[in-house]
């Protein structure tokens, strides 16, 4: 490395680590010079600096990195990687490393299990000293509570976290950990005559507390709140409209919560003609299509069968995605109901309007809706609001609306 010495005599000069500066013909030997010390000019000063910067070997990088949680030890052995076109370097947190001038450079924070990594970063080490940078590896920790309604114990059901089962105790508590951004669906296993409970919800705060209670299923149709109360329209305070999550509807085996307003103000094609899709049921008989109650399981399924499957009038699944990419105001995801959902719903037609009015929604339009439910390749059940199930073709349009769960 060489090193820059400004004299007394105005004159700034180089000389090589160890080694002793020369005389005017020396090579390593640059000079400003001025009448004075006293009077060096903010130019030549200016210039003494971009020389200094000039002898250094590279610009020097030091980044630091953190968790959002307490426990900062799980970054103990990360190796940051420093890309650049001739090669790549490593450094640990908080350590400095040197890269040339001049050099674009890409950090690439690896990936640490159970959190969500900082964004790449990329630049030009240009003419800088030092350059320092930080990133925050973040996590949300979930702590579960699953009780019942009426004091019974929970101990020994099973409760499912995106699919991976946990037995509960007698605590009826659980814990888990989640890189920020990470979708999470929490249900639970039956239990007599108790709805079993679920949640979903994607991750984002460093902590959150679910709790889960086993309840009776409430029958009949009612406002839900976004808390999960139920309501009867009678009873409702429509000052509470923006916490208003939909009209529920319960019989002793089913229930589902219809949304304040359609997906669209557009009607939307199934999709799919002259496709019969093999994931779902081909329904023929209408009996058989009014005990469809899956429209939570068709959705995904539609969805995935018809990713990217052009039928000459549309691609993919306009009315199904449209509803899987609803979100209703507690954060749940919608789904396209089945015709079994929508025949259950029109059986109480007039109890829904009223519901839906006085909680502020959108009134179900005196015009055909889609279902889940699948007849053929080229049809599909669907409801009139003034005159109950009907096929449709897959090309025709018809209004959405979403369900969710309750």
């Amino acid at each position: 490395m060489n090193v820059v010495q400004l004299n007394n005599s105005g004159t700034t000069t180089k000389t090589s680590k160890g080694g002793s500066s020369g005389g005017a013909s020396n090579a390593n030997q640059v000079a400003y010079t001025s009448a004075s010390a006293q009077n060096l000019s903010l130019v030549n000063v200016e210039q003494a600096l971009d020389y200094i910067i000039s002898q250094v070997d590279g610009c020097k990088i030091k980044v630091s990195i953190s968790t959002n949680q307490d426990d900062q030890s799980v970054l103990n052995d990360v190796m940051i990687e420093f890309n650049t076109q001739a090669k790549s370097y490593y450094a640990k947190n908080g350590k400095v490393i040197e890269i040339p001038y001049n050099t674009i450079v890409t950090i690439v924070f690896p990936e640490v299990e159970g959190y969500r990594k900082p964004n790449d970063i990329t630049f030009n080490t240009e003419e800088l000293l030092v350059k320092e940078f930080t990133g925050m590896y973040e996590q949300e920790i979930v702590d579960i509570t699953v009780n019942n309604a009426d004091g019974l114990s929970v101990s020994g059901l099973t409760l499912y976290i995106n699919d991976n089962p946990i037995i509960l105790d007698e605590s009826g508590k659980a814990n888990a950990r989640f890189a920020y951004g990470t979708k999470v669906t929490i249900t639970t296993s039956p239990y007599g005559e108790y709805v079993a409970p679920s949640t979903s919800f994607t991750t984002g705060q460093k902590r959150r507390e679910v709790l889960l209670t086993y309840k009776t299923q409430a029958i009949g149709v009612f406002i839900a709140d976004i808390h999960g109360k139920l309501h009867t329209p009678d009873a409702w305070d429509s000052a509470n409209n923006d916490i208003a999550l939909g009209v529920y509807v319960g019989t002793e085996t089913h229930s589902f919560v219809i949304a304040k307003q359609d997906v669209s103000t557009s009607t939307l094609r199934w999709g799919g003609y002259k496709k019969e899709l093999t994931s779902i049921p081909a329904i023929s008989s209408k009996d058989n299509a009014l005990l469809d109650f899956d429209g939570a399981g068709n959705t995904p399924k539609i969805m995935a069968e018809l990713a990217g499957y052009n039928d000459t009038y549309v691609t993919g699944a306009p009315a199904a995605e449209a509803c899987a990419n609803f979100i209703f105001p507690n954060g749940k995801n919608g789904y396209l109901p089945a015709i079994g959902e929508w025949n259950l719903a029109y059986a109480n037609k007039t109890a829904i309007d009223d519901a839906m009015t006085k909680c502020g929604g959108i009134a179900i339009k005196s015009n055909y809706y889609w279902s889940s439910s699948q007849y053929s390749a080229n049809y599909s059940w669907d409801l009139s609001w003034i005159g109950g199930i009907d096929l449709n073709s897959k090309v025709n349009f018809n209004y959405v609306r979403a369900f969710c769960a309750f």
